[in-house]
């Protein structure tokens, strides 16, 4: 820290100029004063010399006209009553004369302030006066006031050098000490910055293991899902096969022994209306176990495959409900052959080619059932006039959509209320590593488009 030595650097100038100021100044000041007061005095002394001489000749002019010798013996005698002037005279012919005085030659070292005076008479000039008064009392006057100025501008020029320089002594040690504590303070948060990296590091190593850990976790939930969804898939199928073999086959039986009854009972009989009526529940039976069957595990993604299972769903819904279908397949080059069967080769040529084998039962069955649910979902709530189906199939991706023109709604207006088909396809999905977008506006219809992969995110089952 400079600061103490650098004001007193600037302050040693100003010390010294406060210094000649105040010790100067006023002795100057009575020095001129005074001087000019003895000056006045002394021009005083000459001017009643010179009268004094001029009443003497007036009243004898005669015997001062020749003699100057008698104008130096009547300065004498006037000198003997002011001894501390010293007086020169010189006559009407311009001869000086040396007037004597009992304090001249003490007078001679001593500062003189002259006055000069003329000695006229009868209009006729005589002689000239020349007064030298003393200025040495002034001097020493002045001396004196010197040394008591000079005390009192010492103790002011040490009051002003050394106070400021006092208060800034108590300043820079405050100053040192703001910096030691800002030094320590530094030091303090550099100590707090490295344990707090050290900290951020080791929470960010254990937010790492956190995050493996429920990675990992969270791939064992996804795996037991989709093992869950394939156990489930498998045991849908065997029931729907077990029922389509077991109770199917002995339904069929049953109706054939049935109509071979009828057929030979007499025509009218009760034996026939029971049989004709017996016959009708069998169908009915039968084609309720179609239902079943085919909701637990649809034949036609075993016989044909994703794309034509979600063809003939399209069909049998324009069908049924009269609403226009446009369903397309992206991405798929047409093959050469039987226009009939063009576009089933194109599909399956689709998802063998890209994905070198048939998907997982699990995402082909959900991607069906996403499909069907959306169309019942036009069907019972859209009222709409065209639906697009549209299916996308990339190398590790599969995307439908399914548009509408219909009513559409407004999700906060039926966030309350449950929405059974879609939170049942949104679970489906989810459970196969998928995603599922709903964008819907009321009056423009509703977007459906669901994202799955086309295998599973961990190792099938």
């Amino acid at each position: 820290m400079v600061l103490r030595p650098y004001l007193a650097g600037q302050l040693r100038p100003l010390t010294v100029l406060l210094f000649v100021v105040v010790a100067l100044a006023a002795p100057l000041a009575y020095y001129v004063m005074a001087s000019q007061t003895v000056h006045e005095q002394a021009v005083g002394v000459a001017r009643n010399i010179a009268q004094s001489m001029a009443t003497e000749i007036r009243g004898r002019p005669v015997l001062w006209r020749y003699e100057s010798a008698k104008l130096q013996r009547h300065l004498d005698a006037y000198l003997d009553r002011a001894n501390t002037v010293q007086t020169v005279m010189s006559d009407g012919a311009g001869w000086r004369i040396e007037a004597g005085s009992t304090n001249t030659t003490a007078t001679a070292r001593h500062p003189l302030t002259w006055a000069i005076a003329p000695v006229e008479a009868n209009a006729e000039h005589f002689a000239d006066v020349w007064v030298g008064a003393t200025l040495q009392p002034v001097v020493n006057q002045a001396q004196l006031l010197f040394g008591a100025f000079a005390v009192l501008a010492a103790a002011l020029a040490g009051a002003f050098y050394w106070l400021p320089l006092r208060s800034m002594g108590h300043a820079q040690l405050q100053i040192q000490g703001l910096f030691q504590q800002l030094q320590q303070s530094q030091h303090a948060l550099h100590e707090l910055n490295e344990n707090l990296e050290q900290q951020v590091t080791e929470r960010a190593d254990q937010l790492q293991t956190a995050s493996v850990a429920l990675q990992t976790k969270e791939r064992t939930l996804r795996e037991l899902s989709t093992r869950t969804v394939a156990a489930q898939t498998a045991e849908r199928r065997a029931l729907a096969r077990e029922l389509h073999d077991s109770a199917g086959q002995a339904l069929t039986a049953i109706r054939i022994h049935l109509q071979r009854l009828s057929d030979q009972a007499p025509p009218g009989s009760l034996a026939e209306q029971v049989g004709r009526r017996t016959i009708g529940l069998a169908d009915a039976a039968m084609d309720e176990i179609r239902r079943v069957v085919d909701r637990l595990s649809p034949a036609i993604l075993d016989d044909l495959g994703l794309v034509p299972a979600i063809r003939r769903s399209c069909e049998d819904f324009s069908e049924r409900t009269g609403i226009e279908i446009d369903y397309r397949v992206e991405g798929i080059d047409p093959l050469p052959g039987n226009t009939e069967n063009r576009t089933e080769n194109r599909t399956e040529s689709c998802i063998e080619g890209r994905t070198g084998s048939r998907m997982e039962s699990s995402i082909e069955t959900a991607c069906y059932r996403v499909v069907q649910e959306a169309l019942t979902n036009v069907a019972r709530h859209a009222q709409a006039s065209s639906v697009e189906v549209a299916l996308a199939v990339r190398d590790t991706s599969l995307r439908i959509i399914v548009a509408d023109d219909g009513l559409g709604f407004d999700p906060r207006a039926t966030c309350g209320r449950t929405r059974h088909g879609l939170h049942g396809m949104r679970e489906r999905v989810m459970l196969l590593g998928g995603t599922v977008d709903v964008q819907t506006t009321l009056g423009r219809g509703t977007r459906i488009e669901v994202n799955l992969p086309t295998r599973p995110s961990v190792g099938h089952v």
